[in-house]
């Protein structure tokens, strides 16, 4: 991360925004732990023949917020997020029953510089500029895109019996709320009781609440209280267009003409006619919100570039209008056919999603399937392969520590060993006992039993320990002294029984 931040400064990438070393420590989190993670819990529902399973990956969203949507290391996420899914595709081909994979974005992403370095001033700080001198104001955007993710694991943890969940609630009680863990919590970022205005920013888009009452206030009112405002609002060269409320209903004002929602009429220059057919639509269903704000602002948007001005300091966002990210995609098998070509919005998405697990035969009233042994899990490939090594090592250990032991009782072992030490019997013993151990773990993986499992990972981990401290202490010549194909194995099989898909076999996540 710093190795790239540094690059774009030095080749001078524009845009870009700073990229610190908090955002290092939330890059390795959601794009190693978390990414992780998901995989395994996938993997883990699969084993257990869960009928609808549902996963978040954050990865390509977190970098391309701080590097841009299209830049290199955004797109090394998104090579990432195909490994993911070759995974889950091989794990699904172990599991109880078929699965389909649809892949879907919620959302696109947008680049531009931000508003601020556009224009030198927050998008807070130029309407309470024209509100008047004595004007108090409260940025209450949160810093959910780059938190969000790691906030969701840690209050996971956080709300889990056991030691997990103390370490967890106690390394982050200063930042918590009611449970919820909040890496961005600041208790003096909550608006004060005489704050004149709350400005709410999500990408380009953003909210604003004028304190001066409960209610939503409409235009007449606004520019009684402030006068000019919105003119110089809807003049503002960094802004697109300003949604606010009217006597005769909502309308839409831009720099050359205005648009009013309820009967679709435009006087002068149409506000919505760069930001697509369906743009009043959207505006006219969010309208119809509880919590709207009293102004509704959409910065600027270059249409040849597909460039917006983030209110937040992120080159890519994400929330507001224009650019691609108002274009996510739906990719799905083509033996599930699509009820509404295209579908609009989430309501949609979710309705041809249950739609289609219908279809399937899964009912949503399938209670998730919690209690399945072992032995109804599916045998991952290759598991009998390392329960034949293991049992057969073992035997071949075990028979020798018996001639051995045999040879040395009958004073014999003089004869096999050159130099045999002087305990012979006690080395004998030792290596016959490990022998048995290894073929009674080769057979307890065979038949799938958790403590063989585990048993077999003490084993190859001691190896894999052994052959490090023989490489480390004798390079090559420790190599060959433990043996290059045992100590191959030894990594091979350690390694292939800490898979998730080949854990959940055995009752392990």
């Amino acid at each position: 991360e710093v190795i790239e931040a540094r690059r774009q400064r030095v080749n001078d990438i524009q845009p870009r925004v700073h990229r610190g070393l908090t955002f290092a420590f939330l890059r390795a989190a959601t794009n190693v732990v978390l990414r992780d993670l998901n995989t395994t819990f996938v993997v883990r529902s699969m084993s257990l023949g869960v009928p609808t399973i549902y996963v978040d990956l954050t990865d390509y969203d977190e970098i391309a917020h701080h590097a841009g949507p299209e830049r290199l290391e955004s797109l090394r996420a998104l090579t990432g997020v195909d490994r993911v899914v070759a995974s889950l595709e091989r794990a699904a081909r172990d599991a109880p029953r078929d699965y389909r994979f649809v892949i879907l974005s919620d959302h696109g992403q947008s680049q531009g510089a931000t508003f601020l370095q556009r224009h030198g001033q927050t998008l807070e700080s130029l309407v309470a500029d024209l509100m008047g001198a004595d004007t108090s104001v409260t940025a209450a955007t949160g810093r959910g895109e780059t938190f969000g993710p790691v906030n969701a694991l840690l209050t996971d943890l956080a709300q889990r019996p056991g030691m997990t969940g103390k370490a967890t609630r106690a390394a982050f009680r200063s930042r918590s709320v009611d449970g919820t863990v909040d890496l961005d919590h600041d208790d003096e970022g909550a608006p004060a009781a005489d704050t004149d205005l709350v400005v709410c920013a999500s990408g380009n888009l953003a909210n604003v609440y004028f304190t001066a009452s409960e209610e939503r206030l409409e235009i007449a009112e606004i520019d009684r209280l402030y006068p000019g405002l919105l003119a110089a609002l809807a003049e503002h060269p960094g802004i697109g267009f300003v949604m606010v409320r009217s006597a005769k209903g909502t309308v839409v004002l831009g720099s050359g003409g205005v648009h009013y929602l309820d009967d679709d009429r435009v006087e002068g220059e149409d506000p919505l006619e760069l930001f697509g057919e369906r743009a009043a639509e959207h505006l006219r269903r969010l309208d119809g919100f509880p919590h709207v704000g009293d102004l509704l602002i959409n910065s600027t948007y270059d249409p040849e570039l597909g460039e917006v001005a983030a209110f937040e300091e992120l080159v890519g966002s994400h929330g507001g209008m224009g650019g691609p990210q108002t274009q996510p995609f739906l990719l799905h098998p083509t033996e599930l056919a699509l009820d509404d070509d295209p579908l609009v919005g989430a309501p949609a998405v979710h309705g041809q999603l249950r739609r289609w697990t219908e279809a399937l035969g899964i009912r949503a009233a399938v209670p998730l399937t919690t209690e399945t042994g072992p032995e109804e899990m599916p045998e991952p490939r290759g598991l009998r392969w390392v329960a034949a090594w293991l049992m057969l090592t073992g035997a071949f250990l075990f028979a020798g520590g018996l001639v051995f032991l045999v040879a040395d009782l009958s004073g014999q072992f003089s004869e096999i060993v050159e130099d045999p030490g002087e305990a012979p019997i006690i080395v004998a013993a030792v290596m016959a006992g490990v022998g048995l151990v290894g073929l009674a773990t080769g057979v307890g993986i065979w038949r799938r039993r958790r403590w063989a499992w585990m048993t077999a990972l003490v084993i190859q981990g001691f190896n894999v320990l052994q052959l490090i401290m023989a490489v480390a202490s004798g390079g090559y010549s420790g190599l060959v002294t433990i043996g290059f194909i045992p100590a191959l194995m030894a990594l091979a099989i350690f390694y292939y029984l800490t898979r998730p898909h080949v854990a959940a076999v055995f009752g392990r996540s």
